[in-house]
């Protein structure tokens, strides 16, 4: 009598095969594809300030404290960004929020709806940060810019590294700190890191690299950190929520506005 196979039992010697077959034609195309991955500055691409590569604890400290940080005396203008994304259903959207006021953890922001079709995290997360880079160009010479005098400050913190961030070392007069929780879209920015050169990626680091040049000709002086995810920072928490709305809310008109089929 032939054994019957059941949902729960093994896959068979010929099903193993496939999958271990299946499985070896994908890494090998992955594998030809990366052949052709280019660097940002291949492309044409950079960004025109500062990208830090710190991670784990050091990068949680520098996100957490970030609001404490001593203001130079030349600097009259400084905005702090937190960014994220969020997708699902091919469909998604970036968050980004800022400090109602210094030195208040509470945040306010803006959704922004990514344009196109997408299952691709990687893209949506290099979007957010364009998505702040824009928003400081907009942002930069308006009064709520402004740095607060006599806020609370931790020069101790900030002292004991000189590698935490070069907002001592410059001259400029505005500065913007941007904070997202991909590591690898830092890497990607800062030309570490290479990806597809004919796809939707190329142009979000496109994107990037020229909103910085602009923030660079306005006399603003720019760093990117990492702010690691899912680590209770209040700056990550509320662009996280940021970012979900904002995508819950493209879905809903997504089908609201859906066409029916004649």
């Amino acid at each position: 009598m032939e054994k019957q196979s059941t949902p729960d039992s093994p896959p068979s010697n010929p099903q193993l095969q496939e999958i271990k077959t299946n499985k070896k034609i994908k890494m090998t195309k992955r594998k030809e594809e990366r052949k052709y991955y280019k660097f940002c500055w291949e492309l044409g691409d950079g960004f025109q300030g500062l990208v830090f590569g710190f991670t784990g604890q050091e990068a949680w400290d520098i996100a957490n404290k970030i609001l404490s940080l001593p203001v130079p005396k030349q600097v009259r203008k400084r905005l702090v960004y937190f960014c994220d994304a969020s997708i699902r259903s091919m469909r998604g959207a970036a968050g980004v929020v800022w400090p109602e006021r210094y030195p208040s953890t509470e945040w306010q922001g803006k959704g922004v709806y990514y344009p196109l079709r997408t299952d691709d995290s990687a893209t949506l997360e290099l979007f957010a940060i364009s998505c702040a880079l824009r928003t400081a160009i907009e942002e930069i010479d308006k009064e709520h810019a402004s740095v607060v005098e006599n806020i609370p400050v931790d020069e101790e913190f900030f002292q004991s590294s000189s590698l935490r961030t070069e907002s001592h070392l410059h001259s400029m007069t505005k500065e913007l700190f941007v904070f997202t929780d991909d590591i690898n879209a830092l890497r990607r920015i800062d030309g570490g890191l290479p990806y597809p050169p004919n796809g939707q990626m190329t142009s979000q680091v496109a994107s990037i690299s020229r909103y910085s040049r602009t923030l660079n000709t306005l006399g603003v002086h720019m760093e990117l950190h990492l702010s690691p995810g899912h680590c209770r920072l209040p700056g990550n928490v509320a662009a996280d929520a940021m970012a979900k709305r904002a995508q819950r809310q493209l879905v809903r008109e997504t089908v609201l506005y859906r066409p029916v089929a004649e």
